[in-house]
């Protein structure tokens, strides 16, 4: 249960460090609205799309297998206590 829980917290610390860099591209770099328009430039690189993209898939996997685990964890813990006359 308690991994399960550190897997949730790295989650979350993934996600506030995607939700940052998110933040941190969209204040420091001036986007041309004209040379996107005509297709001159781009919005946001591969690369950089690419890493987003895996911070958020990753933090939010980890925060839904370490919630739901901890959750299923310690009602079957619970569960087993209850039966063997430990709690």
């Amino acid at each position: 249960t308690g991994l399960l829980f550190i897997l949730f917290i790295v989650g979350c610390v993934i996600i506030t460090k995607y939700k940052y860099e998110v933040g941190l591209y969209g204040l420091t770099t001036e986007h041309n609205i004209i040379s996107i328009i005509n297709g001159d430039s781009t919005v946001i690189s591969v690369e950089l799309y690419n890493h987003l993209f895996m911070m958020n898939v990753v933090g939010s996997l980890s925060m839904l297998i370490g919630i739901l685990g901890t959750l299923i964890s310690g009602i079957l813990t619970t569960i087993w206590g209850l039966n063997n006359n430990v709690i």
